[in-house]
């Protein structure tokens, strides 16, 4: 059982260390990584791991967050989030009436 909860409210003690990984993506090209992306990514990748963390442990994973995970769950969240391409056509094609 992962204590999300938890985690969630350490945001702002790790919030250096999200600014670093932040920083990292920027250098490397990935120029619209922001720091609440990473932050959601890397909850979305915790709550699938379903495991009790401590502090060093997420400091650890924001630290091991790749690129890969990242992009990969930013394409997920594209297909699936609320703006996804079905919601965009389906706005498009009422804005024009």
């Amino acid at each position: 059982m992962a204590n999300i909860d938890q985690i969630r409210e350490w945001k702002q003690t790790v919030y250096p260390v999200l600014a670093s990984k932040v920083e990292e993506f920027h250098l490397i090209g990935y120029d619209t990584a922001t720091i609440e992306e990473v932050w959601e990514c890397l909850i979305a990748k915790l709550e699938r791991k379903k495991e009790v963390y401590k502090l060093h442990q997420l400091v650890a994973a924001i630290f091991n967050l790749s690129v890969n995970e990242y992009m990969n769950w930013l394409t997920i969240s594209a297909y699936t989030g609320p703006n996804s391409l079905e919601s965009n056509i389906l706005l498009g094609s009422e804005e024009e009436k």
